[in-house]
């Protein structure tokens, strides 16, 4: 009796080992799954990302009130169509992500300092840029170049 009670203990054991291996080898199947599914993000979109929203920000008419801020060089003016620009950009690109935004005078080829919105994060390797044109400002010819970057913060 005793001799059959040991055998069954020994089944019990068995099995329950068996069972155990089992459930540790099907949750490191799940979390190797999980990684693998877990595809980062296109970088090649970044870069169409940043040029549609500049070509927004143009549609919208935003960059042409921007330009007509920057010349009058009203510091109230030019920080509204900023707090503008800003959420434009952080509404469109993704949570943890950052961007710079200046503008650039082409008959000048000068930078507007008062344009800049932002710091470039020169430690960031991956930095997604567009560069968009606008040729008039009221109707008449006035060439400005828009630059807008935009980083992943923490990649």
């Amino acid at each position: 009796m005793r001799k059959l009670l040991k055998s069954k203990k020994a089944q019990l054991f068995v099995i329950e080992a068996f069972i155990a291996v089992s459930v540790m080898l099907i949750m490191v199947i799940a979390i190797y799954e999980v990684q693998l599914a877990t595809v980062p993000p296109k970088e090649q979109g970044y870069t169409e990302l940043t040029y549609n929203i500049l070509e927004s920000l143009d549609q919208s008419g935003i960059l042409e009130e921007y330009v007509i801020a920057l010349k009058s060089e009203n510091p109230d003016t030019i920080g509204n169509v900023q707090e503008k620009i800003s959420l434009a950009v952080y509404s469109s690109i993704p949570e943890n992500a950052d961007f710079y935004f200046y503008c650039k005078n082409l008959t000048t080829n000068e930078i507007v300092t008062s344009s800049i919105i932002n710091i470039l994060d020169t430690d960031q390797v991956n930095v997604f840029t567009s560069e968009y044109l606008i040729t008039e400002v009221n109707g008449e010819f006035d060439p400005y170049s828009f630059y807008l970057a935009v980083w992943i913060v923490g990649v």
